[in-house]
């Protein structure tokens, strides 16, 4: 196959050929950000509301033998998905497309905790996020150091989290957040972008308890999906974002095309 999958189910790609392919219903499902009025109004100062979109999709008819490049391959080929990314079918489309497999691990905030050593980015007391000089990073204008820290990979801070910690899922929605659209209203403290970080995080990923352990799992798999200029997304942009999300019957996707302010 001609697009690039790397770290599918831990294991290099396998032929797709003589395999059923996976059929996708939209499940109309109410994730839980949407119902809240004050998310839903950060969400409009960030200008993140305009062109995104959060769907789930059962699959109808998947069986075990079904890895997750063939849901990924089917995936963008469905109708269903296609209508509700309002694209096309094009048969080229998968040879355009790179999925890598993100980490999915961090069960607590804390997580972000480093941000605030030595009070570099974030102050220890209050949350402050510190202001930096002007800076444009393709097209998005940075006035504080959280924001240049993630948008910007020659920032001095740029290393704080290691490359491991950088692909983990909840690392990418506090980037999709605080970078916001190219009309983002910047917050001057952390706590919003943490507090709708966890909210989204906790919308999109699926977690079980053990039935031996007691010990709560994420279950999870997330994709994040890069595409040439012409594949999934209006403009080329680094700061495009689209996330597959795969449970055991259901795929969920995360869009968010970059539409530059001029």
């Amino acid at each position: 196959m001609a697009y690039l999958i790397t770290e599918v189910d831990g294991h290099t790609p396998s032929t797709t050929e003589d395999v059923p392919t996976v059929t996708f219903e939209n499940t109309s499902h109410c994730f839980a950000y949407t119902q809240s009025k004050l998310m839903m109004e950060f969400l409009d100062k960030w200008n993140l509301t305009p062109d995104f979109t959060a769907a789930r999709f059962r699959m109808v008819n998947r069986m075990p033998l079904h890895t997750h490049e063939n849901i990924l391959s089917d995936l963008f080929t469905s109708p269903a998905v296609l209508a509700t990314i309002k694209k096309q079918h094009d048969d080229k489309l998968l040879s355009k497309l790179k999925f890598t497999k993100l980490n999915v691990t961090v069960m607590k905030m804390d997580f972000f905790n480093k941000l605030s050593i030595n009070s570099e980015i974030i102050t220890e007391e209050g949350g402050m996020v510190r202001g930096c000089m002007d800076e444009d990073i393709d097209g998005i204008n940075i006035q504080d150091k959280l924001r240049e820290m993630l948008l910007n990979p020659s920032s001095d801070n740029a290393n704080l989290f290691s490359e491991n910690e950088k692909k983990e899922f909840l690392f990418h929605l506090l980037r999709l957040v605080c970078r916001g659209g190219s009309m983002m209203q910047a917050e001057t403290e952390f706590k919003n972008y943490k507090e709708y970080t966890k909210k989204l995080y906790k919308d999109f990923i699926t977690v079980q308890r053990g039935s031996s352990s007691g010990k709560i799992k994420i279950t999870s798999a997330v994709y994040k999906v890069e595409s040439d200029v012409d594949g999934l997304f209006p403009n080329a942009s680094p700061h495009n974002d689209f996330f597959v999300v795969i449970d055991d019957r259901t795929a969920t996707i995360i869009y968010k095309p970059f539409a530059p302010f001029w």
